[in-house]
């Protein structure tokens, strides 16, 4: 299963691309709280982020096997 599946499987869809950074965002049709995945490609970081609020992002155990896919498609 590629990395795009498995956010997909948690209803984050691609949202936004550069060169230098790939954004992941979530589509939850029950939830107004959006939360963006950014990969920043050259420096090799990823930020998990609420797009309208401060409040601590919470990473169950399928997300974070997500972004450790993606990572390693990036060949991190």
């Amino acid at each position: 299963m590629t990395a795009e599946e498995m956010f997909r499987a948690k209803d984050f869809v691609p949202f936004f691309e550069t060169p230098a950074l790939f954004v992941y965002e979530s589509f939850f049709e029950r939830n107004i709280d959006r939360i963006d995945i950014a990969f920043y490609k050259y420096d090799k970081k990823f930020l998990v982020y609420y797009v309208d609020r401060d409040d601590p992002v919470e990473i169950d155990m399928p997300l974070l096997k997500a972004i450790n896919k993606q990572i390693e498609e990036y060949g991190w």
